[in-house]
């Protein structure tokens, strides 16, 4: 996103977030790609005054990188209203004569309906079906219209939530580290030297949330995704305790594992 782009989405953000609290209702983004949720996120507490009762972010699960923020206090407003956010699944009809089918495949058969990026959040791949979060507005649009990936013919459906066996394998370790350093972090977890994980943040390989990240001495915020290319992802929960010595026991979740 050039500096323009970023001006005309903070711009767009700040009009949202005055519509919704003038008028006293819910006002929902389309799905925003991590650096841009973030950037929106930063502007619409900045519009809001610093406060962050108005702003809520929702991808269709916690672990989410594509999310839609939503504007407007339930405080003021008095009642809650849900994420127009839907599950669709895309599936070949004859499984046993399919192509292996990857991420790009389902993204470029839903992109090729002629609709925005926007209008899909995170797609995920299991045993060759997509199950794709996408806006409600055009679910059925979209059931209707994906009929073939590739040269496989599939039939897609909107249902009600992922199956537990398709979602992220995340599994959650505790870590030793000599500070609450990222660069200690990522060492660890990927079982790097400090001064090799110090220069993957120089050489731009690190992201959080989806912007890239190189400051090495950052300390990690709870529920920050943390993307190391060549090597995977990780969420870091939280700081467990300190040793008598003085070093950290943080807990993380790596994913793929």
């Amino acid at each position: 996103m050039d500096k323009s782009e970023e001006a005309e989405l903070r711009k767009r953000i700040r009009e949202l977030v005055e519509r919704a609290v003038s008028g006293n209702y819910y006002i929902f983004t389309d799905f925003l790609a991590p650096a841009d949720a973030q950037t929106a996120y930063e502007e619409a507490v900045r519009a809001a005054g610093g406060g962050t009762g108005c702003i809520k972010a929702d991808g269709g699960r916690e672990d989410c990188e594509r999310v839609m923020l939503r504007f407007g206090d339930p405080r003021d407003i008095g009642y809650e209203e849900s994420f127009p956010i839907r599950v669709l699944r895309i599936a070949p009809k004859a499984p046993k004569f399919a192509e292996q089918l990857n991420h790009r495949d389902f993204l470029g058969a839903l992109m090729n309906l002629g609709i925005e990026r926007s209008a899909v959040g995170d797609i995920l791949v299991h045993e060759n079906m997509a199950y794709a979060y996408v806006t409600d507005r055009l679910a059925g649009f979209m059931a209707e219209s994906v009929t073939r990936v590739r040269h496989t013919t599939v039939v897609s459906a909107v249902i009600d939530a992922i199956p537990d066996e398709a979602l992220p394998d995340i599994s959650r370790q505790s870590l030793n580290v000599p500070a609450l350093r990222l660069d200690s972090i990522v060492a660890r977890v990927f079982g790097l030297s400090r001064e090799k994980a110090k220069n993957l943040f120089g050489a731009g390989h690190v992201s959080i949330g989806g912007r890239e990240c190189t400051s090495p001495d950052r300390k990690p915020a709870q529920g920050d995704i943390v993307s190391v290319r060549g090597y995977g992802k990780f969420v870091f929960y939280d700081v467990a305790g300190e040793t008598r010595k003085g070093r950290l026991n943080v807990d993380i979740g790596r994913y793929g594992k």
